[in-house]
């Protein structure tokens, strides 16, 4: 049947619509079951490392189910690239820096210690990858809670040519943002960066982001096995975001056990971060149990903060641990009756952290580690950094300014451990 020249324009008008109502809400048309957003900031000294990951993943490439795209900023020339990731079958030459994937947008430089950076990187890529789920990866020197101070780099996502990285605020900023773009929570959200599986890093993210991937201790050179862990989950039947979760800690401790990859400082943990309000209610509630009790000597508190496992940086201890290690001198120290509330109080603690670390690997160097990390500046004359003598107590400010730190008690718990020494202990 012949349409009349009125029939033709409203079916044209009628698809331009459409086609507007598509780009706007990115392309739902072309959905994907999850994509993979990776932030690759090598401007710095792990170049090398990144085109090596990029080669991983393009052993493995993207599929019909699954997107993997990549921002990657180098540091050997001025320039910042988007790859859509595909399968190569093809070999590398000698320097390695080829890459097979194709080039979708040539941004010129970008300042990847921006928050800013990565917040405009993860919404394009919702926009223009739309999926069911997201993984974030975010790929750099970490270095946990702390921001830049006395020229020690603290943070994550170190840009040379900037000069800038992302602190914990603006990172947890960030990703209120991006899960507001989105609707919803991030699904998972992975550091293949050292020293970020913190308990300030994952409560600040806990609004915005449903599950952590993170190590309590520094990340090898070679970091993620991407080629292994894209493998696994992949061609899994059930590809939940907890099992995406769960696969990026397997696949990490596999990779680095045993053979020419052993390496025996190792950690990561998956991390429910749904879980993380009700941990920090138990963590309070024993913490001011500790402080009420005040039936441990201060050589006995000393002595378990000082026997926490800790990691690269010595003020960094796990939480877990820690907690086991109070319990243990409190058990020793005082009468059934006086310890009984500070125990069980310390046992629902355990089963809270238990209840938040749904993946964990530790190599034998880290078998104390029960996934979680805390800030505990351990010292052993009791004058740690926190209530330095010298009357600088600028970390101690730094610390405070987290928003995290508003809402817990832990640094109460840390006054108590390490009050300013001419005061002494409460």
């Amino acid at each position: 049947m012949t349409k009349t020249i009125y029939q033709r324009v409203i079916v044209v008008l009628a698809f331009i619509s459409f086609s507007s109502i598509g780009w706007a809400s990115g392309n739902t048309a072309n959905q994907k079951e999850w994509t993979v957003l990776i932030y690759l900031n090598a401007d710095n000294n792990l170049e090398g490392a990144g085109y090596s990951d990029i080669h991983e993943m393009e052993n493995v490439g993207s599929n019909d189910n699954i997107n993997v795209v990549v921002q990657f900023d180098w540091e050997s020339t001025s320039g910042t690239n988007r790859y859509y990731i595909e399968k190569n079958t093809q070999p590398y030459s000698k320097d390695s820096h080829d890459i097979h994937s194709k080039l979708v947008e040539e941004l010129g430089e970008q300042d990847m210690g921006s928050a800013s950076t990565l917040e405009d990187f993860v919404e394009w890529g919702m926009k223009n990858y739309p999926a069911d789920h997201y993984f974030v990866i975010m790929w750099n020197h970490g270095s946990g809670w702390e921001l830049n101070q006395q020229n020690i780099n603290k943070g994550i996502s170190y840009d040379d040519t900037s000069g800038n990285h992302i602190g914990t605020n603006d990172l947890a900023d960030a990703f209120l943002d991006i899960a507001q773009f989105n609707g919803k929570k991030v699904d998972v959200l992975g550091f293949d960066a050292c020293l970020m599986g913190m308990y300030e890093i994952a409560d600040s993210l806990s609004d915005s982001v449903d599950y952590l991937v993170a190590s309590e201790e520094t990340i090898p050179w070679d970091g993620y096995p991407y080629d292994d862990l894209f493998n696994a989950f992949f061609n899994r039947d059930d590809r939940s975001p907890a099992n995406f979760a769960k696969d990026a800690v397997d696949t990490y401790g596999a990779s680095y056990s045993g053979g020419s990859q052993g390496n025996s400082s190792i950690t990561n943990t998956a991390f429910d971060l749904s879980q993380m309000s009700a941990l920090k209610e138990s963590l309070n509630n024993w913490i001011q149990d500790i402080m009420k009790t005040q039936k441990i000597s201060a050589a006995d508190l000393l002595d378990a903060s000082g026997n926490t496992q800790s990691y690269s940086y010595s003020t960094y201890r796990d939480l877990g641990d820690h907690v086991k290690r109070v319990m243990a001198k409190l058990s020793a120290a005082t009468s059934e009756q006086v310890q009984s509330k500070a125990i069980s109080d310390g046992q629902d603690l355990l089963k809270a952290i238990h209840h938040v670390v749904i993946g964990n690997f530790n190599s034998d160097k880290y078998k104390a580690s029960t996934g979680i990390s805390i800030y505990l500046p351990y010292s052993s004359y009791g004058d740690s950094e926190w209530s330095a003598s010298d009357g600088d107590n600028s970390l101690k400010q730094e610390y405070m300014s987290l928003n995290w730190a508003k809402t817990t008690d832990w640094p109460l718990y840390l006054d108590y451990l390490f009050p300013i020494p001419s005061i002494g202990w409460n």
